[in-house]
């Protein structure tokens, strides 16, 4: 059979295509020479609608700029969930735009505050470690992981809240002060009187342990004392602490109360604020798509909202003459 007839339809069908591509591009290129015909014809608006635009979007960019105040808190004493509760009531009355109570509390200009924004760190390993429940904790997480659930655990509301670590961040429209947001902030969330009263009974708890802890050390250290110079005396040391087994408890139990010393050390240095701040990173701009651009944006926009505008004017006018050609016809 002859391939000339289908060889025909290819080659017609083609010049259609390529005449309907040809013919696309000539009204782009109509479309876009009219527009500039337009712009030309109302140059004097472009140039004031370009201006006026500049002219807001700088002032918008000086105004919408914001700062961020962030800071890695601790709480101690389960007061996870009061942290939360506090952070969302003066939220409230940030958007309330209770002044009287902002500066009660001791900031200066309530006004410029724009919210306080908490996050949990997540440190799921942290977590496991260093809960009392540990085991339990372990063997929920590995039946977790068999489901595939572990990454909405690390992220459910229950769990985040005991992570040890939280970012708070404190959002204002100017740029700040310590004495300004921050230490009036944390002066606050410590001021809880029922924290106050754990937060004193878990300090002397704290210098007990340590007080203890050393009188045991002592009595440790007087004991192997006496047993290094027994040894001596019998000149036979080595064979002394391979072979007395009681003495190899001592010195791990030294051992064990030494680390434990460190960490309840560490303790009472935390245990000086209800929310410990470990971190503070204050005066952050922050930083949007948009943030610094509005003098270009704006412009941009009403011109293109002006053009559109045009368009839209053209088509009523045709659409309107076409409808009253047709009523004169009929």
């Amino acid at each position: 059979m002859s391939t000339e007839p289908n060889q025909s339809n290819q080659e017609i069908d083609l010049g259609h295509v390529y005449r309907k591509v040809i013919g696309k591009m000539s009204k782009a290129n109509d479309s876009f020479f009219d527009t500039l015909l337009y712009l030309k014809r109302h140059l004097v608006t472009v140039v004031v609608l370009v201006l006026v635009g500049a002219t807001l979007g700088f002032f918008l960019d000086r105004s919408s700029k914001s700062y961020l105040h962030k800071m890695i808190v601790s709480p101690n004493f389960r007061s996870v969930d009061y942290l939360y509760e506090e952070v969302e009531h003066l939220n409230e009355k940030i958007r309330e735009g209770d002044t009287l109570f902002l500066k009660s509390i001791g900031i200066k200009k309530p006004k410029k505050i724009a919210k306080i924004e908490i996050e949990p760190i997540v440190d799921i390993y942290n977590l496991i470690n260093e809960n009392e429940e540990n085991d339990r904790n372990l063997q929920l997480f590995r039946l977790m992981a068999e489901k595939g659930e572990v990454a909405k655990l690390m992220t459910d509301e229950a769990t985040s809240k005991n992570y040890a670590k939280h970012l708070l961040v404190i959002v204002t429209k100017n740029p700040a002060r310590r004495s300004d947001y921050i230490e009036p902030i944390m002066t606050y969330l410590n001021s809880n009187n029922y924290l106050k009263k754990i937060q004193e009974e878990s300090i002397k708890n704290v210098k007990l342990k340590i007080a203890a802890n050393d009188t045991i050390i002592k009595q440790i250290d007087i004991l192997l004392s006496e047993s290094s110079r027994n040894s001596a005396r019998a000149n036979s040391s080595l064979m002394f602490y391979n072979d007395n087994t009681q003495l190899n408890e001592l010195i791990r139990i030294k051992d064990k109360l030494t680390l434990e010393q460190g960490e309840n050390r560490l303790d009472l240095v935390d245990y000086s604020s209800i929310i410990k701040t470990n971190t503070i990173m204050p005066n952050i701009e922050s930083i949007s798509a948009t943030s610094g651009r509005m003098k270009f944006l704006l412009p941009l926009a009403l011109v293109l909202f002006f053009i559109f505008g045009g368009y839209f004017k053209s088509y009523y006018k045709r659409q309107m003459a076409k409808r009253q050609i047709a009523e004169v016809a009929g």
